[in-house]
C-alpha cells in the first residue's frame, strides 16, 4: 500500500507533525497526551500517515502502548478482555458469561500474546486524529503502517480497543485489514432534551421522578448546598481527599501523589474544560464530581467522590453526579453526557442509552486468533445484553 507513514518513539517529534485533531476532539490532542501519555503503561509508540506520498503534513495519526513482561491493567490486557466478564466495563447475559468462562480454559497464555500493542488513548477511546482533509485511505494507510509495525518489531498481537460507533472509517479500515472484531465496553451516554432541567426529569420513569424529589428534600433537611466548583488550592485538596475515601471504599489502592497530579495537570492544562459541582455540609465539602468538555457540546464525567465519613454517601453520589451536575450542564449548553463504564442500570434509570465500544485484535500468533475468533463468535456475537 502506498503513501507516507511515519512511525516515531519519541513523542516530541511525533507532536511536531501530529494533525490537529477536527472538531476540537480532546482525547487524540497533543495537549491531552503531553499531560497524561503517562498514564498508559508501556513504551509508547506515534503513528502517522497520508495516502498521498507527496502529502506536506500526516493526515491521521494513532498512539499505541507496547507491553511486553508484565500483564497491563484490565482496561489495557487484551488477554484479562478476553477471558474475563470485565463486569466494570460492560455486562453480559448469564448465557455469554458461561460460555466465556467454558472457552477462558482454552486461552493462550500470556506469551502467546506479548509483545502486546494497545492502540488507545489516555481516556479510554480509541480515536484517529485526523485533519480535515483526511479520507479512508488515511486510515486505511494507518492501520496497514501499524500492522507492518508489528511485523518488523515481532509484536505478536495487536488490539484497537474502546473504538466508538462514531469512528466509521477506522472500523472499516479494521475489518478491511481482518482484524477481529469484540464487544469491549459499553459506556453510558445522556442526550439531553432540549427544553431544559425539568423536561430532562419528566423523561424520567416516575420512579426515579420521585427519587429525585427525595433527594432534593433530603439535602435541605440535612443542609446540603451545591454550587459550581473551581479548581483553587483549597477544591483540590477537597477533591483528592474525597477521591482517597472513595478508593478506600471500593478497595482500591490509594496514591495520594498519583490523584494529586491528576488534578494539578488539569488545572495547570486544562482549566478550561473543566467543569464542577462541589456539595458542602455543615462539615465541609461533602462531594463532588469533575465533567471535562473533551469535544464541543459533549462534556464526560471525568471523576468523582464522597466525603467517607458521610453516613448517606450513596444519596450524595446520585445528588452530586446525576441530578446537580445535569441542571448546572444545561447552563453550559451541554448537548451530551458521557458517563463512561460501569454502573450501566444506575446510568439507565436516568436517562442514559448504552454506547457500544469494540475493540479489534489482530495476531501473529495462530493459537490466539483462533481463540478469539472463538470468543468473537460464541460470546459477543450478539453485542450488548
Amino acid at each position: 500500500m502506498s503513501g507516507r507513514t511515519l512511525a516515531h518513539e519519541d513523542f516530541t517529534e511525533a507532536a511536531a507533525v501530529w494533525p490537529e485533531p477536527e472538531n476540537g476532539r480532546l482525547f487524540c490532542s497533543v495537549p491531552w497526551l503531553s499531560a497524561f501519555r503517562g498514564r498508559m503503561e508501556g513504551a509508547h509508540h506515534w503513528f502517522l500517515a497520508s495516502e498521498q506520498g507527496c502529502a506536506p503534513e500526516p493526515a491521521v495519526a494513532a498512539m499505541g502502548t507496547v507491553v511486553d513482561e508484565v500483564e497491563p491493567t484490565e482496561a489495557k490486557n487484551i488477554r484479562t478482555l478476553l477471558t474475563s466478564p470485565c463486569p466494570s466495563m460492560r455486562t453480559l447475559r448469564r448465557l455469554n458469561l458461561d460460555r466465556l468462562d467454558a472457552l477462558a480454559s482454552h486461552s493462550p497464555p500470556w506469551g502467546a500474546w506479548a509483545p502486546s500493542l494497545v492502540v488507545t488513548y489516555p481516556g479510554f477511546e480509541c480515536l484517529v486524529a485526523r485533519s480535515p482533509s483526511a479520507r479512508q485511505g488515511d486510515v486505511d494507510v494507518l492501520v496497514r503502517t501499524i500492522l507492518d509495525q508489528a511485523v518488523a518489531s515481532g509484536w505478536r498481537t495487536v488490539a484497537f480497543l474502546f473504538v466508538p460507533t462514531s469512528e466509521r472509517e477506522l472500523h472499516a479500515s479494521l475489518l478491511s485489514a481482518g482484524l477481529i472484531p469484540f464487544y469491549n465496553a459499553t459506556s453510558s451516554v445522556l442526550s439531553l432534551p432540549d427544553g431544559g432541567y425539568e423536561e430532562y426529569l419528566a423523561s424520567l420513569g416516575r420512579k426515579q421522578r420521585a427519587d429525585a424529589r427525595r433527594l432534593t428534600r433530603l439535602a435541605a433537611e440535612l443542609g446540603w448546598t451545591f454550587a459550581d466548583g473551581g479548581l483553587d488550592e483549597t477544591s483540590l485538596d477537597a477533591m483528592v481527599r474525597m477521591r482517597l475515601d472513595e478508593r478506600r471504599k471500593h478497595g482500591r489502592r490509594v496514591d495520594r501523589t498519583h490523584e494529586s497530579m491528576v488534578f494539578e495537570t488539569m488545572r495547570e492544562h486544562f482549566a478550561d474544560r473543566v467543569s464542577v459541582t462541589m456539595a458542602s455540609d455543615a462539615d465541609g465539602p461533602a462531594g463532588f464530581s469533575l465533567y471535562l468538555a473533551a469535544e464541543p457540546g459533549t462534556e464526560h464525567a471525568w471523576t468523582q467522590g464522597v466525603r467517607g465519613d458521610l453516613r448517606q454517601s450513596r444519596d450524595m453520589y446520585l445528588a452530586c453526579t446525576y441530578y446537580q451536575a445535569i441542571e448546572r450542564a444545561y447552563e453550559r449548553a451541554v448537548c451530551r453526557i458521557d458517563f463512561g463504564h460501569g454502573a450501566e442500570d444506575t446510568k439507565r434509570q436516568r436517562g442514559c442509552e448504552p454506547a457500544l465500544l469494540t475493540g479489534y485484535v489482530w495476531s501473529l500468533d495462530r493459537r490466539v486468533r483462533e481463540y478469539v475468533e472463538r470468543v468473537s463468535q460464541e460470546v459477543f456475537h450478539d453485542g450488548l445484553s
